[in-house]
């Protein structure tokens, strides 16, 4: 199945979220990974969703919506 993941510089889980971009790896799964480098404190955890207006929120959505597209 293929995994979309997204993670950035102030999201709580990022540690987490680099574990399991190192399993994907590891197993060479099909996989979308964005780490959105932002030093903006509101691009944290599911920023994408909370603030939808932010550029890096919507590079996030525009990805996800292709991942979809291409994969579901």
């Amino acid at each position: 199945m293929p995994i979309f993941l997204s993670t950035c510089k102030f999201d709580f889980i990022r540690p987490q979220s680099l574990m399991l971009k190192e399993d994907i790896d590891t197993y060479n799964l099909k996989h979308t990974y964005l780490d959105i480098d932002s030093d903006n404190k509101k691009v944290d955890h599911v920023h994408n969703v909370v603030r939808p207006y932010l550029e890096e929120s919507k590079t996030v959505n525009d990805a996800m919506d292709k991942f979809m597209k291409e994969n579901i």
